[in-house]
Parts: structure tokens; sequence; C-alpha cells
């Protein structure tokens, strides 16, 4: 609308052409349209933001700071300490290991041989889902370490992220109030800058996540139920 006030100026002066008008005129009722489209853009953010906090879809929106504790720090190296650490806590272990005791104590005296030999093999074969379980938890704590290595930095990303669209909204805002740039894209830029608060939200969450099921493997918890609160 100011650049069409300023055309109309314009062509009071005799410095712009009636086509300048129309043309002015043309590219607000264009500029409407947009907006009425990005409004709605906008209003999807808003309600995946809402869903994203935990608040009703309809709510009214409230950006507050990211609420979540993530934790920004060295990430543990992978080593067989680690690993011995992690193993020697591990719930699935200890019940083998009761269940190898179990066995033995059942023969404990036991002299026939058939008896003898058919716990053995009970044994044996506890033995062997002892050494797959080992192997799983290596396997699991590198491949814990990776996603937690790869979650950081996209949490990082995604905040120098959203410090860059709160720049740019900023500068879009002042140029607006200048009549340097249409509504449109104003409001272009606040989608833009509240995607990437979307975004960034769900990566600290995640990152968050990742350190919970670190603490919860170093306590010997099965942290499968995780995977269902992940963004």
């Amino acid at each position: 609308e100011k650049a069409l006030n300023l055309a109309h100026v314009q062509q009071e002066l005799g410095m712009a052409l009636t086509t300048d008008v129309q043309s002015s005129q043309t590219s607000l009722e264009e500029s409407r349209q947009s907006l009425e489209t990005i409004k709605e853009n906008l209003s999807d953010v808003k309600r995946q933001i809402n869903v994203l906090i935990g608040r009703n879809q309809g709510s009214p929106l409230e950006i507050v700071p990211m609420s979540v504790p993530v934790i920004v720090s060295e990430i543990p190296a992978y080593s067989d300490a680690l690993v011995k650490e992690i193993t020697s806590k591990d719930y699935t272990l200890k019940t083998y290991e009761r269940t190898i005791a179990n066995y033995k104590d059942d023969v404990d005296g036991e002299t026939d041989s058939d008896v003898l030999q058919a716990a053995d093999n009970k044994i044996e074969a506890v033995k062997l889902n002892i050494e797959e379980r080992e192997r799983s938890i290596a396997n699991n704590v590198k491949a814990q370490l990776a996603k937690m290595t790869t979650d950081k930095a996209s949490y990082e990303t995604s905040q120098t992220k959203v410090a860059t669209e709160k720049k740019n909204l900023e500068v879009s805002q002042k140029k607006y109030d200048l009549g340097m740039l249409p509504a449109s894209q104003l409001l272009q830029q606040e989608i833009s800058y509240q995607s990437a608060v979307v975004t960034h939200w769900k990566n600290s969450y995640n990152y968050y996540l990742d350190w919970q099921e670190y603490k919860a493997m170093k306590e010997g918890i099965d942290i499968s139920t995780y995977s269902s609160y992940r963004m």
C-alpha cells in the first residue's frame, strides 16, 4: 500500500505514468493474495509449535524459551572401558547370570550323568546368549555415541539458524517500516524464523533424549521405549 500511495503522489507530480499506478495496484492485489496464502502457512507453523510444546493445536501461540535442559558437552569417546562399564550394569546379562546359577543349583548333589549333561547343555546355551548380548551392547554403545554426535551437530546448526533468521526478521521489519518491503515478504520472513524455531526445538529435544538414553544405558536400563518419544 505504501508503494501504491507513492505511485499516486509521483503521478500527481508528473513523475509517474498511469501505467505505473496500475502496475502498483496489480502488485498490491498480488501481494494481498500472497499474504493470505502466507498467513495460512504461518497458522500451520503455529499449530505445529503448539503441538511440539504439548499444548492444544487451537491454543493461541505463545513463543517461550526452550525449557528442555539441553546438554552441550563433550560426547564420550568409544572405548573398551566404556563398553565394560555399561556391560557390567546390563539387566539382561544379570538375568542370564542368575539363570546359570539356578541351573547349577538345580543339579547340586546330582549324580545322574544324563541330568548333569542336560544342565550343562542349558548352561552352554545361556553362555552363547551372554556372548551375543555383549556384542549387541558394544554395537549399541557405538551407535548411541554416533547418534549423539550427529544430533549435537544438528542442534548447533539449528541454533545458529534461529539466530540468523531472527536477525533477518529484525532487518525485514525495519525495511517494512520504511516502506522498502511489502507486508507479504515480511510475513514470509516471520514464517522462516518460526520454522527455524520449530526445527531447533525438535533438535534440542532429540539431543536431550540422546543424553537420557546414554545415562539409562550406563544404569543398565532398557532404552527401547525412548524411540517412541522422538520428534
